[in-house]
């Protein structure tokens, strides 16, 4: 059942992650693009840190699905920050 919870989380992060945006530009594209590399890294890290984690202490479940939230998170909050100090840099 949490599995299931976790699936369905991704499903609806990725219709809020994926949907274009009212105005879409070049600087959308970019804060999108760089969004996407800072959450890739972040995943990478914690994927290391979990891992190294999990080597200690074999009791501790990790699940890929995880990781996909965590990225999907990450993603959509930079992406949210990118966007609005591009809306403020053009007023």
């Amino acid at each position: 059942m949490l599995l299931f919870n976790r699936l369905s989380f991704v499903c609806g992060l990725s219709l809020v992650i994926f949907s274009k945006e009212k105005n879409e530009n070049k600087e959308t594209d970019e804060a999108r693009f760089k969004a996407f590399i800072v959450s890739l890294a972040a995943s990478i890290v914690l994927l290391i840190i979990f891992e190294i984690i999990n080597t200690l202490n074999s009791n501790l479940p990790i699940y890929a699905v995880d990781f996909i939230i965590i990225q999907m998170c990450i993603y959509y909050i930079f992406f949210r920050i990118k966007n609005v100090d591009q809306a403020k840099a053009l007023d």
